[in-house]
């Protein structure tokens, strides 16, 4: 933990009465396991309580990791009757993960808040100290500009070049606020994602952050990406054995399920997964079933994240009708914000960033560097105004 920290009961006031607009009356529950961290289990239930809602906290087991996200068949029937449900599970991501919640969400008949794999760390410090009403805005903001793209193209320095068709989908804003049914959030929180058409990503992604349960790799892991699905993973040390394990022995996890971009800037980059993932700047990609968007293959049982770092080096392009391209700003400055980039104008503030203003009227391409336009227009594609 940084020196820059807020208590427990801060954090569970933020997530009760502001993220979750938690009521008087409703039903929550807290599902937790054996590796969950106490102290945050409890000050949620003391804000629910307080507030008048009925708070109901629910344990199961810890799972081994072939089994960390099956949940318990009672805890499942709990949910009918449940408006809030936080996860807290420490071992896996169940009651984040499970098809029944998913369905729940879908039919509009539960909000939930995702804390799975998080402790105190996360809850406390890092991206829990972010402006969470600037970050939905920011990520409101940027899910509007995605939405009007046809194709995503995410290059790295590092070697990551992948490119994919975005699904239909609804592209998804998790910036901490879940206060309607049918919303999910996470906490610490803030980034946007979509699935991309399944079957046809192309490319190749290098890894070079932590994965779920997975430490940063002490050197790249490489996987080639063709129709859509991972055909083969290399690089040396356990975190490329393991996913190289879990791609070719779990059913289906070797599809290619989720693009995401952090916009956290209050989020650390320390190794820890769940906290970089949601990093301003950093990408991430899931390999298997992405529960919250509608996807084709939905019977893979484990959902694992990579983050690909150094947020310099990372371009994410979208491709689209109107929306010529569009890299979007990877920050790695605290106080930078947000690049305003509008219909018929462009803007951008800030350091250590590329981002690119759009024109939806003449196509026009604007590629900023530490808020300077630099670049040449792409030769029969855009024109520079």
């Amino acid at each position: 933990m940084t020196s820059a920290t807020i208590s427990v009961a801060e954090s569970a006031r933020l997530v009760g009465r502001e993220l979750l607009a938690i009521g008087p009356g409703e039903n929550v529950a807290i599902v937790i396991d054996d590796h969950s961290a106490m102290e945050m289990v409890h000050a949620l239930a003391s804000v629910a309580g307080g507030i008048g809602a009925e708070c109901a906290i629910l344990h199961q087991p810890s799972r081994p990791p072939e089994r960390k996200n099956e949940l318990s068949p009672m805890i499942e029937a709990a949910f009918e009757r449940t408006d809030v449900l936080i996860s807290l599970t420490g071992s896996g991501g169940a009651p984040a993960y499970a098809a029944s919640v998913k369905e729940l969400l879908k039919a509009k008949r539960i909000r939930t808040m995702s804390m799975v794999m998080r402790g105190l760390d996360n809850f406390t410090g890092g991206g829990a100290l972010a402006d969470y009403r600037e970050l939905l805005t920011e990520g409101q903001a940027l899910a509007s500009i995605w939405a009007a793209g046809r194709t995503m193209h995410i290059t790295t320095d590092a070697g990551t070049d992948i490119v994919a068709p975005i699904g239909a989908d609804e592209v998804v804003v998790e910036c901490g606020y879940a206060t309607e049914p049918g919303r999910n959030a996470a906490f610490s929180d803030g980034e946007v994602s979509s699935r991309p058409l399944e079957g046809k990503a192309e490319g190749v992604i290098v890894i070079n952050g932590p994965g779920t349960g997975i430490a940063r790799p002490a050197t790249p892991i490489r996987v080639e990406v063709r129709g859509g699905r991972a055909v083969s993973v290399s690089g040396e040390g356990p975190e490329a054995e393991h996913l190289r394990h879990i791609v070719e022995t779990v059913p289906e996890a070797d599809n290619i399920a989720e693009f995401g971009i952090g916009l956290n800037g209050a989020s650390l980059r320390n190794g820890s997964f769940q906290e970089e993932k949601k990093a301003r700047g950093n990408v991430h990609i899931a390999f298997g079933d992405n529960i919250y968007v509608t996807a084709q293959v939905l019977a893979v049982k484990i959902l694992w994240d990579s983050a690909q770092r150094y947020p310099r080096d990372a371009r994410v392009l979208l491709w689209g009708r109107r929306v010529s391209q569009l890299t979007m700003p990877l920050l790695r400055t605290a106080t930078g914000k947000l690049p305003r980039c509008g219909p018929k104008s462009a803007r951008a503030t800030g350091t250590d960033f590329h981002s690119m203003g759009w024109s939806s009227t003449a196509s026009t391409m604007i590629v900023y560097e530490n808020g300077s336009a630099v670049g040449e227009p792409v030769p029969g594609e855009l024109t520079r105004t």
